[in-house]
């Protein structure tokens, strides 16, 4: 048996909660997601101002506060053009870089923002894709009711992964602003600093490219009635599939990371972040659940629906035999009757 084959076998198999008349071809899918989006557009916007709230606090820690607030105040406390009688000449060069220690301080102690932001941010992503699904299912949908009815039922789900995955950003920001503070100062970088950033920057790419399979699942299917035991199953059917489809699945999460890295471009970072909020957390969450749902179409819903299959021609199978056995039976009683006669 192949590794493909015994992976796949250790799937647990169920039907996902949509109705039996989504659409299920496997073609398309690019052309369905950019239909349903255009054909929601209203409410989709709706949906992204929505998520948008609940990542309020962590947009205003770096966007105002670090911005606006701590770095000029930092700057305040320094005399960029003392010494120089009527402001001509050179700047000690201790006190730039005493001020750009500082900056980077501040901002490697406003990074710890980043877990408490993304654990209350999970919450109105909760309530995004579960209103996000339904427009993908073409199912009637209300936006108040889909989205807090997704809060309600997921939102554990979201609070645990998104957690795990404030904690991996944290490190990653922490140690690379180190780095980065290190150069810019003209200091030696530690080493742990090198490990910690290529560690988490590592950990940080088969996160997404894990949840990218695993978040979707969430809303999209419920394989037991106990919760936590949902929960567990849905992460080992994540894995199985990640490991399964790796380089598909590796491929689709540069594609989905590759944006936000326009965010790091400062002159265009306000732009890209007023778009996002409009349209991005309901246009991402429409973007995972369609290939998410892709990958369970051709693996979970296929193989279960092979096994209902098997288990229909198996009892066809075993009900032609038992029918059989008693028409011989019965003839058989024929004959010994006519032989007593």
């Amino acid at each position: 048996m192949s590794m493909a084959a015994t992976l796949a076998s250790k799937l647990t198999l169920a039907p996902d909660l949509s109705p039996v008349s989504r659409d299920r071809n496997f073609k398309g899918r690019i052309k369905q997601m950019f239909g349903t989006y255009s054909a929601q557009i209203g409410k989709s916007i709706l949906a992204s101002l929505f998520g948008a709230l609940f990542f309020l606090p962590l947009i205003a820690v770096f966007v105002v506060v670090l911005n606006y607030v701590v770095e000029p105040n930092i700057l305040a406390d320094y005399n960029f053009v003392g010494n120089l009688g009527i402001g001509y000449g050179a700047t000690d060069g201790s006190t730039f870089i005493e001020a750009l220690s500082r900056i980077y301080d501040a901002r490697i102690q406003y990074s710890l923002f980043i877990i408490p932001g993304m654990m209350i941010g999970s919450i109105g992503m909760a309530g995004v894709y579960n209103y996000m699904r339904n427009c993908l299912w073409g199912v009637e949908s209300k936006f108040f009711r889909d989205f807090f009815r997704g809060i309600k039922r997921h939102w554990y789900k979201f609070l645990i992964v998104y957690t795990v995955l404030g904690v991996i950003a944290t490190g990653a920001t922490c140690s690379i602003l180190e780095i980065i503070k290190a150069n810019a100062i003209g200091a030696p970088v530690a080493a742990y600093w090198w490990v910690l950033a290529i560690v988490s920057c590592l950990l940080g790419l088969i996160a997404v490219m894990y949840c990218i399979i695993l978040v979707p699942m969430f809303v999209t299917y419920k394989f037991s009635q106990k919760p936590f035991e949902n929960f567990g199953i849905c992460l080992k059917n994540a894995a199985i599939l990640t490991c399964m489809n790796w380089i598909q699945v590796l491929i689709i999460s540069v594609i989905f990371i590759a944006p936000c890295l326009l965010f790091l471009i400062s002159q265009i970072s306000l732009i890209v972040l007023i778009i996002f909020i409009a349209v991005g957390f309901s246009f991402y969450a429409l973007m995972n659940i369609s290939y998410s749902q892709f990958m369970t179409d051709n693996f979970i819903a296929y193989l279960y629906n092979k096994q209902q299959e098997d288990a229909k021609k198996q009892q066809q199978k075993e009900a032609k035999a038992a029918a059989k056995k008693a028409e011989s039976k019965n003839n058989n009683k024929i004959s010994y009757k006519k032989k007593k006669k």
